[in-house]
């Protein structure tokens, strides 16, 4: 926000503005791209939080991420499948298991991204030279 010029705050205020409709009305639509790209870094961080769950949530089993949840599903079944192969069983490889669940837990991601796109492409084209 400190990017944007004084000059546009200054014009809305000699119009007749006030502080908080120079914030709502010039300030935040200028900054959406910035707080659309910060919310989404954010937020697939915290649904990536594998780590945060195994620390402070392993006792309560009603607070596992998604992505924990099906951490314990492919180490488990990784086990299964060791033990099939012992008795003569076919068996699927790990890294094919491991690729299935991410794009399962993709999925969330990939759906919430189209609409955040044109937020995100024009931050990124506020910030090109222009020539």
């Amino acid at each position: 926000m400190q990017s944007v010029p004084a000059s546009l705050q200054e014009a809305a205020l000699i119009d007749g503005a006030s502080y908080p409709k120079v914030f709502f009305k010039i300030m935040v639509p200028l900054c959406t791209p910035i707080i659309v790209t910060v919310g989404l870094f954010a937020s697939i961080n915290h649904w990536n939080a594998v780590a945060d769950t195994r620390i402070y949530n392993n006792m309560n089993k009603s607070l596992h991420t998604l992505q924990y949840v099906l951490y314990q599903m492919m180490e488990a079944s990784v086990t299964q499948m060791d033990q099939a192969a012992d008795m003569g069983y076919s068996r699927v490889s790990p890294m094919s298991l491991r690729m299935a669940l991410t794009g399962v837990t993709m999925l969330p991601v990939l759906i919430l991204y189209p609409f955040v796109q044109k937020h995100l492409i024009s931050g990124i084209m506020i910030g090109a030279v222009k020539g």
